[in-house]
């Protein structure tokens, strides 16, 4: 009897062993609806929308007749209160979709905006000069979709609080957003 109450003992152990090796599955909540980030002169600029006052991430669309537009925007203050902000907008006379957008010199008709408001009060805008591209991969324009796409730009200015320019030129380049659009 001590046998096979050792034997159950010693069978129990290694189920249970066994057991709590088992492969787990986790699926990581995403602590956020969106990202816009970049390298501006190879320095690394992260932005999220945590969806809340202090750190949020909207996507909008504007059509009107020969003018459509899609802007991304996010902002984010820090625990002094000192914002920050970057905002990507691609302007198009024809509807908005999923295409990559390249531009050799400013155009009226299709153009970007890309500026970046940084806490020192200097901004980073493109020029008549700028070349890069926007390309939207995605584009779901139902609440819940997402946005997302890449974008490079070169010959950006960094333009000061009192409005001149305070050097150039600049460029971004690996950059990537997405962003859900809300309820």
């Amino acid at each position: 009897m001590k046998k096979y109450l050792l034997l159950f003992i010693a069978f129990t152990f290694i189920a249970f062993t066994f057991y709590g090796c088992k492969k787990e599955t986790s699926y990581p909540v995403p602590p956020h609806s969106g990202f816009i980030q970049f390298q501006l002169d190879g320095q690394q600029y992260q932005y999220y929308a945590l969806n809340n006052s202090t750190a949020y991430g909207t996507v909008s669309f504007s059509n009107s007749v020969g003018k459509h537009s899609i802007q991304v925007y996010f902002y984010a203050t820090d625990i002094n209160s000192a914002y920050q902000s970057v905002s990507l907008e691609q302007t198009s006379a024809d509807s908005i979709q999923v295409k990559n957008y390249v531009y050799s010199a400013y155009s009226n008709t299709e153009f970007p905006q890309f500026t970046q408001q940084l806490v020192n009060l200097f901004r980073y805008t493109l020029t008549s000069k700028s070349t890069g591209n926007i390309q939207i991969t995605r584009l779901d324009t139902v609440p819940g979709g997402l946005v997302q796409g890449t974008f490079n730009f070169t010959d950006l200015e960094a333009i000061n609080q009192y409005n001149t320019v305070e050097s150039y030129p600049h460029s971004i380049t690996n950059g990537t957003f997405s962003v859900t659009i809300g309820q």
